[in-house]
């Protein structure tokens, strides 16, 4: 599961109000893999 499709997963939850918590922790996680993308990318 990619990281943008992971968060329309997400998203379609509309877990209001552990959303934010949620967010964080998918950031943190996937954060090391979107900067290795975005270096890909930027090639």
């Amino acid at each position: 599961m990619s990281y943008v499709s992971l968060l329309k997963y997400l998203s379609t939850l509309e877990l209001s109000n552990s959303m934010d918590t949620i967010q964080e922790t998918i950031v943190v996680l996937c954060w090391p893999q979107v900067e290795f993308l975005v270096a890909i990318v930027m090639q």
